[in-house]
């Protein structure tokens, strides 16, 4: 069942609480049904350019600059259960497992009677409270590549609110701590004006590596722009720690309409206005300085992010050279410290795998922190890797890249999972064939499978070796809550 479908049948499951699943559903990767990239990339831009997506670092290994990644394929094919809840009703989930061509560990998880919502690697079991209208979590199961163990969680629950500019933004949340890291939902929202418009909104974010705070995003009803501030778990205090630094006249003059942050929050990039008038700014947030971006640059980009905390990768889209015919991206790399400017990919075609184009070829890439690696296939169907940091390349050999592929790089960045839609299945999705290219260690693994053909399935990464499968069963038509997920662990076999 799709994350929306989902969030659809859960009814009127409070709001915040809806709209903090969904961004979280869409930050963990999660796979929607794919889109041509031209038509996608503005909609992939502004989830890059999200304030809760924060830089993770891909540390290669030197002996990688001039590696040629090395492909397998398993022979023996996967068969995939049934997508099914257990038919004696139960309660508990089921767990089963086998190796796939004893290179890949596959762990098939099977869920118990209730509805169910993923965030992360973590399960929520949703009933609905007092009153029809709120739904809320009572139990908490931990996913992992082994399958799924009860999580004992108890939240904290809090409120703030925090005036800015004569506005007053309020909201209650729950939060705990989990893994080392803090998790923080919404559990109460607001409801639409009698005039159409909602009223001043705010967001509440874990920040990656932080235990000690929150941070806050304020969405103002008066002007659709946005601001930040932190709280403080311990005290329960507001910190407006932008407000010393240039950050704030350019909000108070043009408005701030979104905010990219590096991973150690020093450094972020603004973006103020609308349409024409849209400009980016780069912050330091130490001295507060505040540049004009394609003033620091050079370059008037389309969109940027952070390939590390001092490296910015910015791009920009054009039309394409031949009418009809895929856009094209230009990427640049710019170091923050040194001021140097580097094009790592100029002009090149994104991906078409229309049906008009055998074998589909162009370029895949994210536009999001940290995920710096682009895959350029050619029209023979090869492909290469390239670091849109420094522009190396790594070839992988004895590949052929499918139509209905796509990648989607793990949460660290260093492994690509590759994932091949079986296209004579539409409108269902369901995938034909994984793999994982490891780039530390050269090597891309892949198998096919043989899915059910009453199943409805999603996609994502765990953690940095395994991938996660939703899935759900469809009947006459329609898609059934979420029946289990099956766990795919690439790094558990040597």
């Amino acid at each position: 069942m799709r994350k929306d479908e989902l969030l659809d049948a859960l009814n009127d499951i409070s709001g915040d609480y809806i709209r903090s699943a969904e961004e979280k559903l869409a930050g963990s990767g999660e796979v929607r049904p794919k889109r041509h990239l031209r038509r996608a990339l503005t909609a992939l831009a502004a989830a890059a350019l999200a304030l809760t997506t924060f830089t993770v670092a891909l540390a290669a290994s030197p002996e990688l600059r001039e590696a040629v990644l090395t492909f397998f394929r398993i022979t023996e094919r996967e068969q995939v259960p049934e997508p099914s809840r257990p038919e004696d009703g139960s309660r508990d989930p089921t767990v089963s497992s086998c190796e796939i061509g004893g290179a890949v560990k596959a762990v098939y998880v099977r869920l118990g009677e209730g509805r169910f919502l993923r965030r992360g690697g973590l399960l929520y079991k949703l009933e609905a409270g007092e009153t029809a209208k709120i739904v809320r979590p009572v139990e908490y199961w931990a996913l992992s590549a082994d399958g799924i163990s009860r999580a004992d969680i108890r939240p904290n629950r809090r409120y703030v609110s925090v005036t800015w500019r004569s506005e007053i933004f309020a909201t209650d949340f729950d939060w705990f701590a989990w893994e080392g890291e803090v998790v923080a939902d919404p559990i109460s929202g607001t409801e639409p004006s009698r005039d159409g418009d909602t009223e001043p909104r705010m967001d509440v974010s874990a920040i990656p590596g932080r235990t000690d705070k929150l941070l806050l995003t304020l969405h103002s009803r008066t002007d659709g722009s946005v601001w930040y501030m932190l709280y403080d778990l311990e005290t329960g205090r507001t910190e407006d720690f932008l407000a010393d630094t240039g950050a704030l006249v350019l909000a108070s003059e043009r408005g701030l309409t979104d905010v990219v942050w590096n991973s150690g929050m020093t450094a972020a990039v603004l973006t103020a206005g609308q349409g024409e008038e849209r400009t980016m700014w780069i912050l330091e947030v130490g001295d507060g300085a505040l540049t004009e971006l394609s003033v620091l640059t050079g370059v008037r980009a389309s969109g940027v992010f952070f390939a590390d905390d001092r490296t910015l990768l910015l791009y920009s889209w054009d039309e394409p050279f031949e009418s009809p015919g895929p856009g094209t991206v230009t990427f640049w790399a710019y170091d923050l410290d040194s001021g140097v400017l580097r094009q790592t990919l100029k002009r090149t075609a994104c991906l078409d795998d229309s049906e008009r184009v055998f074998p589909p070829h162009g370029v895949i890439a994210g536009f999001g922190n940290g995920l710096k690696w682009c895959v350029l296939v050619e029209e023979d169907g090869s492909a290469r890797l390239r670091d849109l940091k420094d522009g190396r390349e790594i070839p992988i050999e004895n590949f052929t890249f499918a139509r209905g592929g796509d990648i989607l790089p793990s949460p660290d960045g260093s492994r690509l999972l590759y994932y091949v839609r079986d296209l004579e299945q539409k409108p269902k999705l369901q995938w034909a064939e994984l793999g994982v290219i490891d780039i530390e260690k050269g090597v891309f693994i892949a198998f096919d499978r043989d899915v059910p053909a009453t199943a409805q399935e999603g996609i994502f990464w765990l953690n940095d070796t395994c991938v996660g499968v939703e899935n759900s069963a469809v009947e006459e038509g329609d898609i059934s809550d979420p029946g289990g997920y099956y766990f795919y662990d690439f790094g558990a076999v040597e």
